[in-house]
């Protein structure tokens, strides 16, 4: 898409971005691609690779293989945005199954 007049912000800049049909904009394929961009996940030829592990041969399995397996998702767009952000990666992302929920303390009436 190109934006020709803006009243907000510089006209004439241009995004790219996934559409599926029946579904709208890819937020799997926005995760997938700055994942790679920003070497989260490795791409080799046509293969995808975290940490080693293979998740698809080709974008469309790596997407799909994302789509199945939210954890993973979760995690690598925690990464992500901590990358965009620029917070420092050294501490490891806490895993939202290991956070404790504290209980609200009862009152009597």
């Amino acid at each position: 898409i190109k934006i020709a007049k803006n009243k907000v912000a510089p006209p004439f800049k241009v995004v790219e971005f996934n559409i599926m049909y029946g579904k709208g904009t890819s937020r799997i394929a926005e995760i997938l691609d700055l994942a790679v961009e920003f070497d989260i996940i490795e791409k080799r030829g046509s293969w995808f690779r975290y940490d080693g592990e293979p998740i698809g041969q080709g974008a469309d399995a790596a997407m799909q293989f994302l789509e199945e397996d939210l954890e993973l998702t979760d995690k690598i767009e925690k990464i992500v945005r901590a990358k965009l952000r620029g917070e420092d990666l050294d501490e490891p992302i806490p895993d939202a199954s290991n956070e404790k929920v504290e209980e609200p303390e009862k009152v009597e009436a």
